[in-house]
C-alpha cells in the first residue's frame, strides 16, 4: 500500500516543531530511503510500511511515545471516502462501524 507524499511532509514538519534536528531528521528520512520522495516534486506516494517505521523511530528520537498519535490526529488533509468516514465519525469505533 502507498500512501501521500504530503503526509511525510507533514511528519518532517511535526518532528522538527518537536525539536528534532534537521540533521537528525534528514538522517531518518535516509535510513527509511525517502531523500528522494522529499527530494523529488514529482514523487506522489511512498510505502505504508516505511511510514510507519518513520513513525516509529520519531516516537523514540522525541522520547514521546504519544507522538504518532499526535501528529496522525493534526493531519488535516481528508481526501476521499476514507477521509470522509473517518473526519466525521465520532470515535475509532463508529468509524469502522461506518465503514461496513
Amino acid at each position: 500500500m502507498q500512501v501521500e507524499a504530503t503526509r511525510l511532509a507533514h511528519l518532517v514538519t511535526e518532528m522538527k516543531k518537536a525539536g528534532i534536528d534537521a540533521a537528525d531528521v534528514n538522517r531518518a528520512l535516509a535510513r527509511h530511503g525517502l531523500i528522494s520522495a522529499v527530494a523529488d516534486p514529482d514523487a506522489h506516494t511512498y510505502p505504508y510500511e516505511t511510514e510507519a517505521l518513520l513513525f516509529r523511530e520519531a516516537c523514540d528520537m522525541t522520547g514521546d511515545l504519544t507522538f504518532a498519535a499526535r501528529t496522525g490526529l493534526s493531519w488535516k488533509s481528508f481526501g476521499g471516502l476514507t477521509g470522509y468516514i473517518s473526519k466525521y465519525s465520532k470515535d475509532v469505533r463508529r468509524a469502522v462501524e461506518n465503514t461496513s
